[in-house]
């Protein structure tokens, strides 16, 4: 298929006229919409085609209306309290400024003549729709609405008579009452729509303090006075459906929410302190799905020899790095990218974290026995193709992984090591034998998440000669630089950071370092090898991201290991 088979004004013209898609993706795209029915702007930003914003450019080129960046909106007081709230909510809309009797609004459904006309009898304007991410959009109606209902609740709470809170009263009688609801509500729903990872609620001798792991770091996002402290507790806790009574002894609970429709999946852990329990919710945005393998940020060399491995009939398959390190985003991304009708996939997850067709997800349950290694022993008897596990801890686990991949089977997983030629000396470590460890092992990849520079507020940057000399030595001598920084805006929270992107190392098991392995070479002679086998380190995938202007020189240096490259040799 070529421009001219699509009809002019068609979506999928219009991503090849802008040079964001190409003939072969489109065919690709419209044969899966056939199977699937959905909308071809959707599937192409599933493939990785396509990004959500260059899709709504696309919509709004078709519909001949604007498209605006609403991370860039700007509250406007004279046009904020034109369309009730119930209005914003419903439609997920914005008014954006009012001209005479004309009112635009900002909508991700421009074709829903219903709410155009319904925001049109309630505010006696004209309306005019401009199109937005939705995402986007609620993001902002939560920002400046949601903020005022946790002000409200803590002004409710906090007026409450000191006696209530009385040590020992049973707190769970309250739990009706709409302002705690809406406070911790709140709590979570900022979160998840900030994209925060964790919560952290801290108490202290005069407040709690409330933070949010957003790409990586935590920033505060509120404090609670000291006599609400317990009520916000309490209320997360039977959410949990932990026991509220006991407050001396670690506890762990679940919980689900649905935000926008979205299921999100809340793991908590309470323990405590000396100024009260001290709550950490650990965030699960089940909505996000899974990335593809173009999207991971991977370079061409990469790619082709993650796609090497898992192309593999046999072998174990070991991704490494640090919790929170993006392991678990990669290791789905590979196994779905072989899961096929005429394959058998077996996983064993703790837990599992998302649900995919075509697998047969496990989840661990120590207390009725169930753990990585008599999970894995068992599936061997389910005639398997494919077999994931989530995590190996022991050497146990280990040595039923390297019989499964030596019988015949490809084995991925995870495994705690610094990075990937270190591997196979924790592998050692666990009781392997170095010969097993050569026959069985496929490849290593080991990854760390770096923080990407805001879009919103990046900037050219020019760096000395010495920072410039530090930066050389890790890059091919014809790069081009194109430094950036972020100089802090309001959608980074002042950071200068806006997302995450993952650095590797991937190490594919050559001849020659499976000799090496054999022959008991230690780690940096394994680097050594696995370097001149075309693996680059972390800190060089990171530092290329930094020349290309994805991510700062500070931030490489942060998450990797700048002394491996100066111990090792090219």
């Amino acid at each position: 298929m070529t421009e001219k088979d699509a009809p002019r004004n068609s979506f999928g013209a219009l991503a090849i006229r802008r040079g964001w898609a190409t003939p072969e993706q489109l065919v690709e795209a419209l044969s899966r919409q056939k199977a699937t029915k959905n909308k071809l702007g959707n599937i192409l930003s599933e493939m990785g085609v396509l990004t959500p914003e260059q899709v709504a450019e696309i919509l709004a080129e078709q519909l001949h209306i604007d498209f605006v960046d609403v991370k860039k909106y700007v509250y406007d007081p004279s046009v904020a309290d034109i369309i009730p709230k119930r209005m914003l909510e419903r439609y997920a809309v914005l008014p954006l400024k009012r001209q005479a009797n004309k009112l635009y609004v900002v909508t991700a459904d421009p074709l829903n003549f219903q709410a155009i006309e319904n925001i049109r009898l309630a505010t006696g304007l004209a309306v005019v729709p401009v199109l937005g991410l939705e995402e986007d959009i609620k993001k902002v109606i939560f920002k400046y609405f949601g903020a005022q209902a946790a002000q409200d609740a803590l002004e409710v709470l906090s007026g409450e008579e000191d006696a209530e809170l009385g040590e020992g009263e049973d707190l769970s009688l309250g739990y009706n009452d709409a302002p705690i609801v809406n406070l911790v509500n709140t709590i979570l729903e900022s979160a998840i729509r900030e994209h925060a990872s964790d919560i952290h609620l801290e108490p202290s001798t005069a407040n709690m303090r409330i933070r949010q792991r957003i790409d990586g770091v935590l920033h505060q996002s509120m404090t609670v006075p000291k006599k609400v402290q317990p009520l916000v507790t309490s209320r997360i806790k039977i959410m949990g459906k932990l026991d509220i009574a006991e407050k001396r002894k670690p506890q762990d609970g679940k919980i689900k929410v649905f935000v926008d429709q979205h299921e999100v999946d809340i793991r908590l852990s309470s323990v405590p302190t000396v100024y009260g329990e001290k709550l950490v919710l650990r965030l699960l945005d089940k909505s996000r799905g899974i990335v593809p393998l173009n999207r991971l940020g991977l370079t061409k060399n990469e790619t082709a020899g993650i796609q090497k491995m898992i192309a593999s009939p046999n072998g174990v398959i070991l991704l490494t790095g640090p919790t929170g390190s993006g392991k678990t985003t990669t290791l789905y991304s590979m196994v779905n990218e072989i899961n096929k009708p005429d394959v058998n996939i077996t996983t064993v997850e703790d837990p599992v974290e998302y649900s995919l067709d075509g697998l047969n997800q496990v989840n661990v349950n120590v207390k009725a026995g169930l753990t990585f290694a008599s999970a894995l022993r068992s599936f061997l008897r389910q005639d398997p193709d494919i077999i994931m596990v989530g995590e190996i801890r022991d050497r146990e686990t280990a040595e039923i992984a390297v019989q499964a991949a030596l019988t015949g089977h490809l084995v991925f997983s995870t495994i705690h090591t610094n990075d990937a030629p270190s591997t196979v000396s924790r592998m050692q470590h666990m009781g392997i034998e170095p010969f097993l460890i050569s026959a069985s092992m496929t490849g290593i990849i080991s990854q760390r998440l770096v923080r990407t520079i805001c879009k919103q507020c990046a900037e050219d940057v020019e760096y000395d000669e010495e920072k410039l000399r530090t930066v050389r030595q890790f890059l091919p001598k014809d790069t081009e630089y194109h430094f950036k920084v972020g100089k802090g805006c309001s959608t980074c929270h002042q950071s200068g950071y806006k997302g995450r992107t993952a650095i590797y190392e991937v190490l594919l098991v050559t001849p020659a370092l499976r000799e090496a392995v054999v022959a008991c070479k230690d780690t940096d002679q394994l680097r050594n090898i696995a370097r001149q086998d075309g693996m680059k380190l972390l800190v060089e995938c990171g530092m290329l991201k930094a020349a290309a202007g994805i991510t700062t020189i500070e931030e490489v240096l942060r998450v990797a290991r700048a002394e491996d490259f100066a111990n090792s040799e090219p």
